[in-house]
């Protein structure tokens, strides 16, 4: 069976098609994805309280704290911290299932959305493999340009003296080179876009099966992609003024507290009043907005950016809902052709 069109729509807001035919089950795992951020990062701030009380302590006598006790200080937190940055890799990865799941098979895992299965395990091997992909290719890049750069200006060089044109050279290659090693890589990982949800539809690791999914149409994903970097920019916009706005009100609660500090010199003091005023309930309420504000934000980019290879991965099947809006791409200009 033929491959429909692309249609340019459907990938770019296919997350957003999503959000009106499911809306509960977007906001379920949108919820689950917020708590468990919510709580590695209470968990992270609770591991740093020590070093916070420490410091402020230290401030508080008026003294310089001592380097030596701020390491041990962190030398208790810093084995928490890492298993608290490993917690959020694997929420990511389970978010990162939760989602495709969702787009790809229109499932939803019942009760708890989030779980570690065989398709995290899949999206697991696929994730490391781009790691390692980027891994190796930054070592080649930079021993490639690092060499090439140091034999120019040795070449170019006398004695101990470096030729300002042959550094001038030097710097134009590698310029010239970056530019040109990031266009492929642009093109690389556009063509491996579809990998992840490819596994996850398909119930098995289709690394390299995403190049088949997505020849003829990496044109029109870039457009995709580039389109939702736009959209995510206004968005992250408005949200930031909606922040200052925020900050405003909460700065007004704070002015008498400032007011009040001003022929304060005692350190101790100090901390106190500004201690009691962040926590003030306003303060609070202001700070846990602006921290929402730009969660929603990251997980709509975020799913929004999944349904792009999402939506290749169903085009690669077959495979598309039968209450899906269907836009053709005639609409906006077929695919070319990349061969």
């Amino acid at each position: 069976m033929a491959k429909p069109a692309y249609s340019f729509v459907d990938a770019t807001f296919s997350f957003f098609q999503l959000m009106g035919r499911r809306p509960g089950a977007v906001l379920w795992i949108a919820l689950w994805q917020l708590a468990l951020y919510a709580g590695l990062t209470v968990v992270i701030l609770a591991l740093m309280a020590p070093v916070f009380s420490f410091v402020m302590t230290a401030a508080a006598a008026g003294v310089e704290p001592d380097p030596a006790d701020v390491l041990r200080a962190l030398s208790g937190v810093i084995g928490g911290y890492f298993l608290a940055i490993l917690g959020f890799l694997l929420v990511a990865l389970v978010v990162q299932g939760a989602w495709l799941r969702l787009l790809t098979r229109d499932e939803l895992a019942p009760v708890i959305p989030l779980r570690f299965g065989a398709d995290e395990l899949r999206l697991l091997v696929v994730n490391l493999a781009f790691f390692a992909f980027w891994l190796v290719a930054s070592i080649v890049f930079f021993l490639v340009t690092g060499l090439l750069a140091g034999g120019i200006i040795v070449a170019s060089s006398s004695g101990d003296s470096v030729s300002p044109a042959g550094a001038g050279v030097a710097v134009l290659i590698n310029f010239l080179l970056g530019l040109a090693a990031a266009i492929v890589a642009i093109i690389v990982m556009i063509r491996f876009a579809a990998a992840p949800a490819l596994s996850v539809r398909l119930r098995g690791i289709k690394l390299f099966d995403s190049f088949a999914a997505t020849r003829g149409v990496a044109s029109w994903m870039f457009v995709s992609y580039l389109t939702l970097i736009g959209v995510y920019l206004v968005g992250a916009t408005l949200v930031s003024v909606v922040q200052q706005v925020v900050v405003l009100f909460a700065l007004a609660d704070l002015i008498p507290t400032l007011s009040a500090l001003e022929n304060t010199e005692d350190p101790a003091v100090v901390l106190q009043v500004l201690g009691d005023a962040l926590l003030q309930p306003g303060v609070l309420i202001c700070v846990a907005l602006i921290l929402l504000l730009q969660l929603i934000v990251q997980i709509i980019f975020e799913g929004s950016w999944h349904g792009v290879g999402a939506y290749v991965a169903r085009r690669e099947a077959g495979d598309f809902p039968d209450d899906a809006i269907v836009t053709p791409s005639a609409s906006v200009g077929d695919a070319p052709d990349e061969g």
